[in-house]
């Protein structure tokens, strides 16, 4: 992938290697350099989606599928020849294809009606129905009615199927329409005449009450409908896995239960044995009628549950391990794939840990008389590993290996070795209450252990095992742009620590504290020059640091951020479903109303922006996030605080577009550059950025004591 700077797009690259030809230089002298791939295919796009996304081989091994983005977004499903390299169309132009599976040739997708970048935020015109009932729907799809479902990609589509070539709907065997799927995963039987989907629960009954979630949460939880509830298809709606019979559009629940939705298991696919016997189905809970002597207690999940599809018997194949659940995202072990390996009742279930690129394990899950078991399995030994690798501090390489010798087989970016990006390493510390955290720290090119640098922690969290380039997003994180202006940069990995609680602000906030406080005993920081930048969730960490200690910060930016705020409490009102207003409401121990307001009075940050000193950057990315976090810029624009704020309408929550990513990472690293050095960039363009900066920073500075905060060392 690279950005092109003058068109604005991104471009994909897929690259070809003959194994043939990768495992002749690697047995070859080690002096040699591999000239055996080329690429495949180029693509590029000037969508906020991916320009190659979901590419995969062909059954046959001759030729790769994929969706490629057009310029306005729509992905079409493309098959590219091996020896050809021309891509074909094989979805229809007017369509936008969210998902898709093939087997032996046959190909199923999902398509939904294509709407164009100029369209997602469309707030009104003769394309839109001028009259609407507003009842139950957020104020968010309201005022954008062509946003919501797209963003998140789980707008209703129509089923289709690829004939010899053609492409033609699936029709329901009762309406004899097109059959309609909404955010469903896709699993192709072997002979290609079955399909899995996931659709969501009409009705979920009271004895559901008794399945538990992995992961306790309001979101997660299962509660029985009401009249005005049932048939929801919001975001954190259980769903439940149903067949498909692909010839003639009849469909059936094959599990009256739903499937797990807090953690990543209902990100799996089901599998189908070789021979279309067998199913293989990630998160299912088992029935209640089933388990009736356990409808009274709480029922978790199987983590993989086994089908055997004729006679509809059901066996849970491995049980969830809850010891992993309590882990961080990062460091919590998941399922990543399913692969059956033999017509005898046998498959094999991959784990890994995103913190840990060396924790890769595989479960074998095998028939035993009349149930399933697993076991632990060695990874199958192969004369030949080719790999990316890649590390906090080491760009990513493809990498051949047989036996103990390893070769570098590609480099995608060789420029990187010419430019100084100083170093990443990972750094330890304690909260007040002794636990432990950690993150990486980006110390600037020709790093001096005698000199106190400014610091900038950049939240939400680290990708130990990848390399650190910017942050856990390209919107508002620029770590090596910031370490090559002299400034230190912390990529801090919070910890679960209250989380979901009232708590959780002020713990993550002095976990912040707590790592500036040992940098700078360390002699690394200058405690007078400090900056953060915070993203999405972790945005009420930094604001509440901001209200505790009105001058421990020099600068701040909150980039799409969330604030735990009342007026974020009401955009929150029937977004995706009831769940998260639930959230707030659970976190805060009330709703904001009366006696409910005194806590929110005494817990929310957005109640004591009073104190928030520091110059604070604003960063949203599209029309809807301006709406959604409008109310803290002008509580703090209202007080006459120093305030900046930076919009891009056709931007997205992760910023991809290359040019935008330049003008919101650029004057974070500008911004930053000028609160903690006190330098300004030359460039006459951004002359009246620095005359505003200037016009802050002639205000008088807000002290402890005038705003009458008293937790500030």
């Amino acid at each position: 992938m690279r950005g092109d700077l003058n068109s604005g797009k991104r471009e994909t690259t897929l690259w070809l290697f003959e194994t043939a030809s990768a495992r002749e230089f690697l047995k070859g002298p080690s002096r040699d350099r591999f000239n055996g791939g080329r690429p495949l295919i180029r693509f590029a796009s000037g969508a906020n989606r991916e320009p190659i996304s979901d590419w995969r081989w062909t059954s046959d091994s001759r030729a790769l599928l994929f969706l490629g983005a057009a310029d306005d977004g729509a992905r079409r499903l493309y098959r590219v020849d091996t020896s050809a390299g021309e891509p074909v169309p094989l979805s229809k132009p007017n369509q936008d294809v969210s998902r898709y599976d093939e087997a032996k040739g046959s190909i199923v997708y999902l398509a939904h009606p294509s709407i164009s970048e100029e369209t997602l935020y469309q707030a009104g015109g003769t394309s839109l129905p001028d009259i609407e009932i507003g009842t139950g729907k957020s104020i968010l799809p309201l005022l954008f009615p062509n946003w919501l479902e797209v963003a998140f990609d789980t707008s209703s589509g129509a089923l289709w199927r690829v004939d010899e070539g053609e492409a033609l709907p699936v029709l329901d065997v009762d309406t004899r329409a097109a059959v309609q799927l909404k955010d469903s995963k896709l699993a192709l039987s072997p002979d290609g005449k079955r399909l899995i989907v996931t659709k969501f629960v009409p009705l979920i009954p009271g004895s559901w009450e008794s399945y538990r979630p992995l992961i306790e949460g309001p979101a997660s939880r299962f509660v029985a409908d009401t009249e005005e509830t049932k048939g929801g298809t919001g975001r954190f709606r259980p769903k439940r896995y149903v067949l498909i019979d692909l010839q003639s559009g009849s469909q059936r629940v094959l599990l009256d239960a739903p499937i797990e939705i807090g953690v990543s298991l209902s990100a799996i696919s089901p599998r189908w044995s070789a021979d279309g016997t067998w199913l293989a189905l990630p998160g299912a809970y088992p029935p209640i009628e089933r388990n009736a002597a356990a409808a009274r207690a709480s029922i978790l999940p199987c983590e993989i549950m086994v089908m055997e599809v004729r006679q509809k018997d059901f066996f849970c194949a491995k049980a969830p391990e809850l010891s992993r659940m309590s882990r961080s995202y990062g460091d919590r072990e998941q399922l990543i794939s399913l692969e059956w390996r033999t017509d005898r009742g046998e498959f094999f279930a991959y784990y890994s840990a995103p913190n840990d690129p060396n924790s890769n394990r595989a479960v074998i899950l095998s028939k035993r008389g009349a149930g399933w078991g697993s076991g632990p399995s060695e990874m199958e030994a192969q004369d030949m590993a080719i790999a990316v690798e890649e590390a906090l501090d080491e760009p990513p390489v493809l990498i051949g290996r047989i036996g103990g010798s390893a070769k570098l087989l590609l480099d995608p970016n060789p420029q990187l070795r010419n430019i100084a990006l100083g170093k990443a390493e990972l750094y330890h510390w304690r909260d007040r209450d002794g636990d432990a955290w950690s993150g990486a720290l980006v110390t600037p090119p020709g790093f001096d252990p005698g000199t106190r640098y400014p610091l900038v922690i950049q939240t939400h969290n680290l990708d130990r095992a990848k390399f650190l380039v910017d942050g856990p997003s390209a919107t508002g994180f620029a770590a090596r742009a910031l370490a090559g202006r002299g400034i230190v940069v912390l990529q801090v990995d919070e910890i679960r620590k209250d989380w979901g609680t009232h708590e959780e602000s002020s713990t993550g906030a002095a976990g912040y504290r707590a790592a500036i406080d040992q940098l700078a005993r360390d002699g690394v920081v200058d405690p007078a020059k400090v900056g953060i930048i915070a993203w999405s969730h972790m945005g009420s960490y930094a604001l509440q640091g901001l209200i505790d200690e009105p001058n421990g910060y020099a600068a701040a930016t909150l980039a799409e951020s969330t604030y735990m705020s009342f007026g974020e409490y009401l955009m929150n009102i029937d977004y995706m479903g009831v769940e998260r207003e639930k959230m707030f409401s659970e976190q805060m121990g009330a709703k904001p109303f009366g006696e409910g307001l005194k806590l929110w009075l005494e817990r929310s940050p957005g109640f004591h922006t009073e104190h928030v000193c520091a110059p604070v950057l604003f960063q949203f990315n599209s029309p809807v996030a301006l709406v959604y976090g409008w109310d803290m810029y002008a509580a703090l624009r209202a007080q006459n605080k120093p305030v900046e704020m930076l919009y891009l309408r056709g931007g997205d929550h992760v910023l991809v577009k290359p040019l935008q990513r330049l003008a919101e990472q650029g004057m974070n690293v500008d911004w930053y550059d000028y609160w903690l050095n006190g330098h300004e960039d030359p460039d006459p363009a951004k002359a009246d950025q620095y005359r505003r900066w200037d016009r802050m920073k002639a205000k008088p500075r807000c002290t402890a004591a005038e705003d009458g905060a008293s937790n500030v060392p």
